[in-house]
């Protein structure tokens, strides 16, 4: 479900901690974010510990690192289901044609952690099952193995991990045309709601209310098929038409790096 890696600096004096989630179909969403969550929280924990240099072997520590993550999941998520979700998010599960949908979804603005909330309670409480799926293409014709490990862009400035073939200019290049797309599907039954999230409109890059980042909604209530909507969700170029946009608020810009999986 989720591969953990730890990625030296270039400078040999730190790491980097990458989360790569798989795509999962029709799954709990509380497990599938509780995995990947205390996954990344016990490595953080062990490689914390070992910098430590403790006078026992780092085996004996793996009880006291499982049920550290474990508490600080736990705390995370009792902060994520006090969240208040919009009612009008809860009432575009239930609505039984789009123009309904589209009416509650005016306007709309909720942070990741109110998303997350929904997601979770709509596993838990109306018995949907959650999906997740995301794509990635580099521009130019790119092949992924001709990537570094890892490289994160800061303006001008380039970072680089492992080799690459690719000079800084062209990795600029890479990270600030690619494109990518995240999404979560609810099913229950033939009933499913689709958000998700492109790496431009994440960035603010849309031309929509002066780059305000934001998600995109379709549901079974559109007339496309769900398998349809998952094939345009990992292709290059999507093409759902013109869908709801739902305002994102209090979201941190992921940094701008292109990982190897």
């Amino acid at each position: 479900m989720v591969q953990i890696e730890k990625i030296p600096n270039a400078d040999g004096k730190g790491f980097t901690i990458a989360a790569i989630a798989e795509d999962v179909e029709r799954v709990d969403a509380v497990d599938y974010y509780r995995t990947i969550f205390v996954e990344k929280q016990k490595v953080i924990l062990r490689e914390t510990l070992r910098l430590k240099n403790p006078p026992f072997p780092m085996e004996d520590l793996e009880p006291f690192i499982e049920k550290t993550a474990t508490a600080d999941w736990e705390k995370l998520y009792k902060q994520i289901m006090a969240e208040k979700v919009p009612d009008f998010l809860f009432s575009t599960l239930k609505a039984d044609n789009r123009n309904y949908q589209e009416r509650f979804l005016r306007g709309m603005k909720f942070t990741p952690e109110q998303l997350a909330a929904l997601y979770f309670r709509a596993c838990q409480e109306l018995r949907y099952t959650f999906s997740c799926y995301s794509s990635e293409h580099l521009p130019n014709n790119r092949d992924l193995s001709d990537m570094p490990i890892l490289v994160r862009v800061e303006g001008e400035q380039v970072e680089k991990v492992g080799e690459t073939p690719l000079s800084d200019g062209e990795l600029r290049q890479v990270v600030n045309q690619r494109s990518a797309i995240y999404g979560k599907i609810l099913d229950n039954g033939d009933e499913w709601h689709c958000f998700f999230i492109t790496i431009e409109s994440a960035a603010g890059k849309e031309n929509w209310k002066e780059g305000q980042p934001h998600y995109h909604y379709i549901s079974d209530k559109f007339g496309i098929s769900r398998e349809e909507v998952v094939k345009q969700l990992q292709s290059k170029d999507y093409r759902l038409g013109n869908l709801p946009h739902l305002e994102l608020h209090n979201y941190r810009d992921e940094e701008r790096a292109v990982e190897k999986k």
